[in-house]
C-alpha cells in the first residue's frame, strides 16, 4: 500500500484537495492514489458530487477508480457511457441509479440480458464480477463448454446459476473438467455436476476439489459413487470448509453408533445433510432417537435425512395435514418410524395421497398407517393405471374384492404385469387399458386438462362452462366418456335434484361429477336418515357442496353431532347448514366455532343464548342507523373483529394496557387480520427468539410482509451468520425496516457469497 507522506513544504492547493478528500470519507490510501492526479478542486468537488448521486461510496475502492475515470473524461465522455445503458434498454431513471463497476461496463449487462434473458437489475449485479468488453471472452468459455457436451439449455443453466463463469479462461475450466473425466465422470455427468456445484470452476484443483474429492472417496470407496455424490450434492462442496463441515457430522453419527456403512449411505445419498451444523445434527439425532429409532438401522439415516431436509414449520404442517385427515400425533410417529420418506413428501403430495386412497380407493386410515409407502407411490404412472386393471378385473369376475390390498400397488411393474395381466386371457384388453390409463393420466408439466380434452367438452356443452372455467375444472376429473357424469347426474335427479340445481352445483363444484355414486349416496341418505326433506339436501350440498368430499366419519358426523349438541333438534341442525355458505365440514370447522363460543362462555354468556349472538350483533346495527342492504352494515359487523384482535394480542402476553401503548405508536397493527398477527408474532417470538419488548418497541414488523420481506431477509442473515459473515449482535428488526436496495446492498451484494445469497433471497421470495 501506497502512503502519501505529509510535510511542510506542501502547497496550499493540495492540502485543499487532501483536506476534501478526508472531509468526504476517503482513507489514507485512497487520498494518496488520488490527489496526486487532480489539478482542479472546482472539478474534483463536482466529480465527488456526481458519484455520491449515482450511489459509490467514498469507502470503496471503486471510488477512487470512479474518480479519476471523471477527472479525465470530458462531460460529453461520461454522458456516453449512460448513453451506451440507455442503448440495452435502460431508462434515465434506471441510468441514475446504477453503483459501483456496473456503469464501467454496459458491454457485459446487454451481452447477459440478451444471450441469456437476464433481468436487467440481475445482469446489472452479475456484471459487476465481469471485465469483458467485447464477445471474444465469453464465446470462448461457452464453445469450450460446447466441446465438453453442454447444451445451450445447460450453458444458460449454469450462467444464471454462476455469471461469473463467463470471466473464466478456458484454461482454468478446461483443467477442472479433465480432472473430473479422469476419473471417470461422463459428459452428462460433468453437466450434472457443474450446474449442481458451479462454484467448483472457480475452486483451487489443488487447494480445494482434489482434497475433497479423495475425502469423499475414503468413505465411499470408488469413484463411481464420489460421481454420484458430486451430483446429488447441490451445495458447495469444494469450498474451503466443505471437507471439514462433512468430517465433523460424520464423526458425530458415529460417536451416536451409527455404522461407517450407514454414514456412506448419508453421503452418497443426501451428502448436504452433512454440512448442516453439527447442532442441527446433534438436536435431529437426540429427537430420533427419543422417538425410539435405532442408530444402527438404515432407517435411523434415512429417517435423520428427512427430518434435517425440512424446517421446524414445514415439519408442523405435514403433522397437521395428516391431523386434517383424523391422525393422532402418536399415529403420525409411528407410521413415520416404518417409513421414514413418507415425511419427505410435500404437503400437496400427502394431502392428495389421503384423498386418493380415502376417498377414491374407499379404503381408511389403517391402511396407509400398514402401507405408509403408499403416501410416495405416483398417482398417474402407478395408482391409476393398476387400479384401473383392477377394476376391469372385478367386473368380469376373475378376482375376488378381498384379493384387492395394497399389496397390488407395491409390487414392480414385471411382477404387477405377470400376476394381474398377462396370465389372463384377455390379457390384450388389459394391457391396452394399462397403458392408455397411464398415458391419459399423466400429462406434460403436470396438468392433466390438456389432456382431457372431453371433460372440458362435456363441462362447456352440459353446463355452459367457460372454457377458461372448464379447463381448470377438468383437471380433477378423469372421466373420459359420459358415463361417469351421467351416472352422477341421474344419481342426483332420483334425490330430488332439478337440472337447474345440478347445474349449479357443478359450477360450484365440479369435481362432484368424479365421484362414485355410493360416495355421494352414502352422504345423502345421512341427512334424509337425520329428517331433512329432498329439499333440504338440495340446499345443504348447494351450499357445501364440499360435504360430498368430506369423510362421513371423521368430519360429517362428529360435526353434525357437534352442532345437534348446541341446538337440541335435527330440524335445527338442517336450519343451520341450510343458512351457512362455508365448507362447514371441513378439518377445522368445529374447531374455530368451539373456540368462538368458548371465549363467548367465558365472557358470562348463557348457553341459550350463543345460537342468538350473532343475530343480536345485526339488529344492534339496525338501531344504530345501518342499512343492512349497504357495505357500511357489513365493515361494522366486522368492528367484532377488533376484540378478537386484542384476544390474540393477549394470548402471546400482552396486557391491554401494553397493547394500546402499542396501537398509539403504530395503529395498523390493529388493521392486520388476526391470522396475520399470529403469524407474525410465532415467526418473530418463536423463529426469530425475539421478546415482547422488541415487538413493542418495532410494532411495525406487523405491517411487513411475512412472506416477502420477513423470510427472505432472515434466510440472508441466517445464512451470514452460519458462515460467520456477520454477529449475532447486528441482527437487529431494523433489517426488516430497510429498502430493498439498502439490504441487498448492506448484507448481499458486499460479500463474495453475493450470488449464493442472492439466489437465496429470491428463492425464499
Amino acid at each position: 500500500m501506497r502512503i502519501y507522506l505529509f510535510n511542510k513544504n506542501l502547497d496550499s492547493h493540495m492540502a485543499l484537495i487532501i483536506n476534501f478528500l478526508r472531509a468526504n470519507g476517503l482513507s489514507e490510501s485512497n487520498i494518496a492514489d488520488v490527489s496526486t492526479s487532480m489539478a482542479s478542486l472546482d472539478k474534483l468537488e463536482k466529480n465527488v458530487e456526481e458519484l455520491k448521486k449515482t450511489g459509490f461510496s467514498p469507502l470503496n475502492v471503486k471510488f477512487v477508480v470512479g474518480l479519476k475515470a471523471l477527472d479525465a473524461l470530458s462531460k460529453s465522455c461520461w454522458k456516453k457511457k449512460f448513453d451506451a445503458y440507455k442503448r440495452c434498454g435502460w431508462t434515465e431513471e434506471e441510468c441514475e441509479g446504477i453503483t459501483d463497476s456496473a456503469i464501467e461496463n454496459p458491454f457485459a449487462v446487454s451481452y447477459l440480458t440478451n444471450t441469456f434473458g437476464f433481468t436487467r437489475e440481475y445482469a446489472l449485479g452479475a456484471s459487476k464480477y465481469l471485465w469483458f468488453k467485447s464477445r471474444e471472452q465469453p464465446e470462448s468459455v461457452i464453445n469450450l463448454l460446447k466441446r465438453y457436451g453442454f447444451s445451450q439449455a445447460d450453458i444458460s443453466k449454469l450462467v444464471k446459476r454462476h455469471p461469473k463463469v463467463l470471466g473464466y479462461s478456458v484454461e482454468i475450466i478446461s483443467s477442472k473438467i479433465e480432472f473430473l473425466t479422469s476419473s471417470g465422470a461422463s459428459p452428462r455427468d460433468v453437466v450434472a455436476i457443474l450446474i449442481n456445484n458451479p462454484q467448483v470452476l472457480g475452486r483451487s484443483l489443488e487447494n480445494h476439489i482434489i482434497p475433497v474429492y479423495n475425502f469423499i472417496k475414503d468413505v465411499v470407496d470408488s469413484d463411481e459413487k464420489v460421481i454420484a455424490v458430486l451430483r446429488r450434492g447441490r451445495r458447495d462442496l469444494f469450498n474451503h470448509s466443505a471437507d471439514s463441515d462433512m468430517r465433523v457430522g460424520m464423526n458425530l453419527l458415529r460417536d451416536n453408533g451409527v455404522p461407517g456403512s450407514n454414514i456412506a449411505f448419508v453421503l452418497l445419498w443426501c451428502p448436504d445433510v452433512l454440512r448442516n451444523p453439527s447442532s442441527r445434527l446433534e438436536q435431529a439425532v437426540e429427537e430420533l432417537k427419543e422417538m425410539g429409532f435405532n442408530p444402527s438401522k438404515k432407517t435411523f439415516v434415512t429417517a435423520m435425512v428427512v427430518k434435517i431436509g425440512q424446517s421446524e414449520s414445514k415439519w408442523k404442517k405435514k403433522i397437521d395435514v395428516l391431523k386434517s385427515w383424523g391422525w393422532t400425533e402418536e399415529e403420525i410417529f409411528v407410521m413415520f418410524k416404518k417409513c421414514p420418506s413418507c415425511m419427505g413428501y410435500s404437503e400437496k403430495k400427502i394431502s392428495a395421497a389421503m384423498d386418493n386412497v380415502v376417498n377414491k380407493l374407499g379404503w381408511g386410515l389403517s391402511v396407509i398407517a400398514k402401507y405408509p409407502a403408499l403416501i410416495g407411490l405416483s398417482l398417474e404412472k402407478r395408482i391409476i393405471p393398476r387400479d384401473s386393471v383392477i377394476q376391469s378385473l372385478l367386473s368380469r369376475g376373475l378376482i375376488e374384492k378381498k384379493s384387492y390390498l395394497p399389496k397390488v400397488f407395491m409390487l414392480t411393474d414385471d411382477i404387477f404385469l405377470d400376476k394381474y395381466v398377462n396370465c389372463y386371457e384377455c390379457a390384450g384388453e388389459l394391457l391396452k387399458l394399462y397403458w392408455k390409463e397411464r398415458d391419459e393420466s399423466q400429462s406434460e408439466g403436470g396438468n392433466s386438462a390438456i389432456e382431457n380434452p372431453f371433460a372440458v367438452s362435456y363441462l362447456t356443452n352440459t353446463f355452459g362452462f367457460t372454457s377458461e372455467d372448464a379447463l381448470g375444472a377438468s383437471k380433477y376429473l378423469r372421466f373420459k366418456s359420459r358415463e361417469q357424469p351421467e351416472s352422477v347426474i341421474n344419481l342426483l335427479k332420483t334425490y330430488g335434484f332439478s337440472q337447474a340445481d345440478i347445474s349449479k352445483l357443478v359450477k360450484r363444484y365440479p369435481k362432484v361429477l368424479g365421484f362414485s355414486v355410493r360416495m355421494i349416496s352414502s352422504k345423502i341418505e345421512f341427512f334424509t336418515s337425520r329428517a331433512a326433506s329432498s329439499r333440504d339436501v338440495v340446499a345443504v350440498l348447494i351450499k357445501n357442496p364440499q360435504v360430498m368430499g368430506r369423510s362421513l366419519e371423521n368430519h360429517i358426523i362428529p360435526f353434525y353431532n357437534f352442532i345437534k349438541d348446541m341446538v337440541d333438534s335435527d330440524e335445527k341442525v338442517i336450519a343451520v347448514l341450510k343458512k351457512f355458505r362455508r365448507d362447514l365440514f371441513n378439518h377445522s370447522a368445529d374447531s374455530d366455532m368451539r373456540v368462538s363460543m368458548n371465549l363467548l362462555r367465558d365472557s358470562g354468556v348463557p348457553e341459550s343464548n350463543i345460537v342468538f349472538v350473532l343475530k343480536q350483533a345485526v339488529e344492534e346495527l339496525k338501531e344504530m342507523g345501518f342499512n343492512p342492504s349497504t357495505r357500511n352494515f357489513v365493515e361494522a359487523l366486522r368492528q367484532s373483529k377488533w376484540k378478537k384482535k386484542i384476544d390474540v394480542y393477549k394470548s402471546w402476553g400482552w396486557t391491554e394496557e401494553e397493547i394500546f401503548v402499542m396501537f398509539k405508536k403504530y395503529p395498523r397493527c390493529m388493521a392486520c387480520s388476526e391470522k396475520k398477527i399470529s403469524a407474525a408474532m410465532d415467526f418473530v417470538v418463536n423463529n426469530l427468539g425475539w421478546g415482547l419488548s422488541v415487538i413493542a418497541k418495532y410494532p411495525v414488523l406487523f405491517g411487513l410482509n411475512l412472506e416477502k420481506r420477513i423470510i427472505p431477509r432472515d434466510s440472508v442473515i441466517q445464512s451470514l451468520l452460519s458462515r460467520g459473515l456477520i454477529e449475532k449482535k447486528s441482527y437487529t428488526p431494523r433489517v426488516f425496516k430497510l429498502t430493498d436496495e439498502t439490504f441487498l446492498d448492506k448484507y448481499v451484494n458486499c460479500f463474495e457469497c453475493a450470488d449464493d445469497l442472492l439466489k437465496l433471497y429470491w428463492k425464499e421470495r
